[in-house]
């Protein structure tokens, strides 16, 4: 019966010890992506931000805008309107008042200025001047009606 004493190892409590900081440390472990998700966290101000999004009939939606990098602006906006690139030939571009929320008619009032848009703007000193440069090397300036009925109404401003 001696022959069948089976020899056993007790842990010290050093051994012990080191196994928890070893499991402990194998559970803190993180990976590079965390670590940089947490130094981009902690190094921008925004990080308590938060918001809300307002109820969709504050929103201008139907409006098929140009997805395409080439213009140096997708948008411009006074006091009054805004303008977008719209999809299609000719260089449409739409011209939205800042009062008409909600979904926008199929005929929303736009401009077709002609050719390919390169670049848009509203004048600073009267919101309803709107110039546009188009590739053909051509400015054309556009004068917006006054009340929104005719805006509404005429689906091309010229």
């Amino acid at each position: 019966a001696a022959g069948d004493i089976e020899a056993r190892h007790v842990d010290t409590a050093a051994e012990v010890a080191a196994k928890r900081a070893a499991a402990d440390a194998a559970a803190r472990s993180v990976s590079t992506k965390t670590l940089a998700a947490r130094a981009l966290i902690r190094s921008t101000h925004y990080r308590h931000v938060s918001g809300k999004e307002d109820k969709d009939s504050l929103h201008y939606a139907g409006l098929n805008a140009l997805a395409s990098a080439g213009l140096a602006r997708q948008i411009v906006a006074n006091r009054t309107f805004f303008a977008v690139p719209l999809e299609g030939a000719g260089g449409l571009l739409a011209v939205v008042r800042h009062a008409d929320t909600g979904r926008q008619p199929l005929d929303v009032a736009r401009i077709e200025a002609g050719a390919t848009l390169c670049d848009f703007d509203f004048a600073p000193h009267d919101e309803r001047l709107l110039a546009t440069a188009l590739d053909s090397a051509v400015v054309r300036v556009f004068r917006l009606p006054a009340d929104a009925a005719s805006t509404q109404r005429t689906g091309l401003i010229a």
